[in-house]
């Protein structure tokens, strides 16, 4: 609106040039005010669409940087991954050698447990039952 209107619509505009008592004092200074508050009105519509869009690339800045640190992430674990398998088979060659040993070793025969004797063992007493006085 200030465009349209020029230099008048301006707050910083001089007041009227009128003295004190002159007739029409009063109607020129509520032009004035008039054209300072919708100079204000406007200012305050631009201060809050400059926030809006500060707020907008604001957001749009705080999506960019969790995308980046979600990338960041994703790409510290692939690396982490890779570094793992890399060591693994930097040690197959071991693996390979000690698994051929192990199945060319004999094989023992198996054994079974001892029995278990926990009912007749002194510190147990003898079976339910055949326990003597005490």
């Amino acid at each position: 609106m200030a465009q349209a209107a020029g230099d008048s619509a301006d707050a910083r505009a001089p007041l009227p040039d009128a003295q004190p008592g002159e007739p029409g004092l009063a109607e020129a200074v509520r032009e004035w005010a008039a054209i300072a508050r919708s100079g204000a009105r406007e200012r305050l519509a631009v201060a809050e669409s400059a926030v809006a869009a500060a707020e907008s690339r604001r957001a749009a800045a705080r999506t960019a940087l969790e995308a980046e640190r979600e990338l960041a992430a994703l790409q510290q674990r692939y690396a982490d991954a890779r570094r793992r398998s890399d060591s693994l088979e930097a040690r197959r060659p071991e693996y390979e050698r000690l698994r051929a040993l192990q199945d060319r070793a004999p094989q023992g025969r198996p054994r079974r447990p001892p029995p278990c004797r926990c009912a007749t063992t002194p510190e147990r007493g003898a079976p339910r039952g055949e326990r003597g006085p005490a």
